[in-house]
């Protein structure tokens, strides 16, 4: 169930002129909805010549500050040299994330005809790429920089209590554990809030019933790989913050009025947790390494390895900013933070403008 609030408050006055306190002016604050949504698989993959399909409880809320890109899949004549053949190109768009046979995921960083260039390392092994394998598309998502729409909550409480927000802007979080759904969390504040008793109770039957866009099950795709500069690491568990950032406009026509929200962007930040790997090291030397050298570096995570049921982000241009070891049960675990760069920079700190911004696709 979702978090509603409207928080109120008020404006001390005085009487001018004298110390004693006039009548406080009471306002509505602020309003408040916040809420978690598990990913859900796609009603259909898009596979050869399909053209993908928005997640269906979702997609309302993420296309409205998140531009979105429904690629269409196509087939594959194999991949070298970091390169992706396909029939049709311009079925996929640069930034885009696609689903090889392999069960791997990729990012798309620049395409030439029908010649694909992936990231550094997003196929471990080209050579298992066959030729007339489906690459699947998918439903891609980037943040927006202009034109963020904002939602309409109404709530009635009980037939007989309704508080409606209006304006409402999110700021958004994703939650990722080794064996768990990955999450969503939505926390809108609202532009303007209002609360109040009905008179009429508000009956909910057959005329008006409540309706469940999307039934599915949440898929828990215990499959998950995750690449820190091409390097494969063992992730506990994630946390990501898409930098979303509403603000308050305060009024120029009224004392204590808002003119709404506006949307400000901030850089993308989260942490995760690594384990050690079979021989205790070469994961966390790898991070350590390019800490050290202030190195940008290329993440890539992905939940779930089916068409139809896998998840996954790409930040093309990472720092770790820290990644403090500590030993558990005798387990060496670093935990990591790190901060997406704005403007974009590739491993060795070049400038590269043409590199794509970060992308979350459903597959």
């Amino acid at each position: 169930m979702p978090s509603v609030e409207v928080s109120r408050g008020s404006v001390a006055r005085s009487e001018v002129g004298f110390a004693s306190p006039a009548p406080a002016v009471q306002v509505n604050r602020a309003g408040s909805v916040s809420f978690e949504m598990a990913v859900k698989g796609l009603a259909t993959s898009a596979s050869a010549a399909v053209e993908a399909v928005a997640p269906v409880d979702m997609s309302d809320f993420v296309s409205s500050i998140m531009t979105q890109d429904l690629d269409t899949g196509d087939t594959t004549t194999g991949v070298s040299g970091g390169v992706a053949a396909v029939s049709t190109g311009t079925r996929f768009s640069v930034g885009s994330l696609i689903l090889f046979n392999t069960g791997e995921v990729a990012q798309i960083r620049s395409i030439s005809t029908n010649n694909l260039t992936l990231g550094t390392s997003h196929i471990a092994t080209e050579a298992d790429v066959t030729t007339g394998t489906t690459v699947y598309a998918g439903a891609n998502y980037r943040r927006k920089t202009t034109g963020f729409n904002t939602f309409c909550f109404d709530y009635f409480r009980g037939g007989l209590f309704r508080q409606v927000m209006h304006g409402c802007l999110p700021t958004v979080n994703l939650s990722i554990t080794r064996d768990q759904v990955v999450k969503f969390a939505f926390a809108y504040t609202a532009g303007e809030a209002h609360e109040y008793t009905l008179t009429t109770p508000v009956a909910v039957d057959a005329s008006l019933p409540i309706g469940l866009t999307d039934t599915t099950v949440p898929f828990d795709g215990k499959a998950a790989r995750c690449l820190l500069g091409g390097v494969n690491v063992l992730v506990q568990d994630l946390s990501l913050n898409l930098g979303f950032a509403p603000v308050m406009r305060n009024s120029l026509t009224g004392p204590n009025q808002a003119d709404g929200l506006t949307m400000t962007l901030q850089p993308i930040t989260g942490s995760f947790t690594i384990l050690a790997d079979e021989d205790d090291r070469a994961s966390f030397e790898d991070v350590v390494d390019r800490m050290n050298r202030s190195a940008q570096v290329d993440f890539l995570y992905q939940k779930g390895t089916a068409p139809g049921n896998t998840f996954a982000f790409c930040i093309p241009a990472m720092q770790v900013t820290a990644a403090p070891q500590s030993y558990s049960d005798g387990q060496g675990v670093y935990q990591c933070t790190f901060q997406a760069t704005l403007p974009q920079t590739t491993p060795g700190n070049a400038f590269d403008s043409a590199l794509p911004d970060f992308s979350m696709a459903w597959m």
